[in-house]
């Protein structure tokens, strides 16, 4: 099986906890990852609500640098895994856009506005108020250098507002469905409809949370999300960002080697190969 992963945690956590990414308690590792044919994951820099300024971008250049030279040598080890690397709020940027040069020459690809609060570009699913300024100008110079905008915190308005930038791919790394699982971080149908209509992706997220609650299992949950989409004609667009090591997980899918469960499952549900590999790899690097 292939898989490909539109968002994790796991650098840093690495890095804030020293946890080891060859092997150990994470959600990801080198050995939970080694019997996945062709794994692609996107590694997030995570910076919560607080760093600002010259903080939040020092703190995110420690990580790339620590990235570098303890996580770079155990990936180059593992000939199935291809590792890409993204920011999770620009707050990373100090203020100042010219580190969207900067972080793309570190091998940053993608990068998102917010989390959920507010900050000097934008507001998040807790806050209100759509781009600032600085904001629309990020975006505008992202596209510049291609790197693709995630917009999974982003709220309604500034989602809305990014969509008038035609120059822009955006994707929703680690979002569900809100008409599944009525969540203020999941998307409406009207943002999964302009999603799948630039081409862009929707990462199913695996945190209980955004999958809902009841009897269900997490499986039948994804399930569901996938028949959503489908009915929506995204076929093209579904794609999967666990947020392993981000959230808690359910036992069932509470690390990456549990993904292959998930694939088998599925095709026992009836959803035949060519649609699984879609979703599992081919959608995401048809992209990418």
């Amino acid at each position: 099986m292939n898989y490909y992963d539109l968002h994790c945690d796991t650098i840093t956590r690495c890095y804030n906890e020293n946890k080891s990414f060859y092997d150990g308690d994470l959600h990801i590792n080198a050995v939970k990852a080694k019997d996945i044919k062709n794994y692609e994951q996107y590694f997030a820099i995570w910076l919560s609500d607080e760093p600002q300024g010259e903080t939040a971008f020092s703190y995110c250049k420690n990580i790339l640098d620590y990235y570098d030279k303890e996580i770079v040598p155990i990936i180059s080890r593992c000939p199935n895994v291809s590792a890409h690397l993204s920011i999770e709020n620009a707050s990373a940027l100090g203020g100042d856009l010219d580190n969207i040069a900067y972080f793309t020459s570190r091998g940053v690809e993608m990068m998102s506005l917010t989390w959920n609060g507010e900050n000097d570009l934008a507001s998040g699913v807790h806050a209100s108020g759509g781009l600032k300024p600085l904001g629309k100008q990020a975006v505008r110079e992202m596209a510049r250098y291609n790197m693709t905008l995630d917009v999974s915190h982003l709220n309604e308005q500034g989602f809305y507002e990014v969509c008038l930038i035609d120059s822009i791919k955006i994707v929703a790394t680690h979002s569900n469905c809100y008409d599944i699982c009525h969540h203020i971080r999941n998307l409406k149908r009207w943002q999964i409809k302009e999603l799948i209509s630039r081409g862009g992706l929707i990462g199913l997220n695996f945190y209980p949370a955004f999958l809902g609650t009841g009897r269900l299992s997490a499986f039948e949950k994804i399930r569901d999300n996938i028949e959503y989409l489908l009915s929506l004609g995204g076929e093209n667009s579904i794609a999967f960002g666990s947020d392993f090591d981000g959230a808690e997980m359910s036992p069932e899918l509470d690390g990456v080697d549990k993904v292959m469960d998930l694939y088998e499952y599925l095709s026992v549900c009836g959803f035949d190969s060519e649609l699984l590999d879609k979703i599992f790899y081919e959608n995401a690097t048809s992209l990418f």
